[in-house]
């Protein structure tokens, strides 16, 4: 991964992988999830 990702990933189940998005998507998302939209 380089910087111009955001990386994520289980702390606990390493193996599982991981999800990488541009910075701006991934802040989208958690401004979505403060905002309840997922409800």
């Amino acid at each position: 991964m380089t910087s111009e990702v955001v990386g994520v990933r289980d702390s606990k189940d390493r193996a599982a992988g991981h999800f990488a998005a541009a910075p701006a998507q991934w802040y989208a998302f958690i401004d979505a999830v403060k905002a309840n939209r997922f409800d």
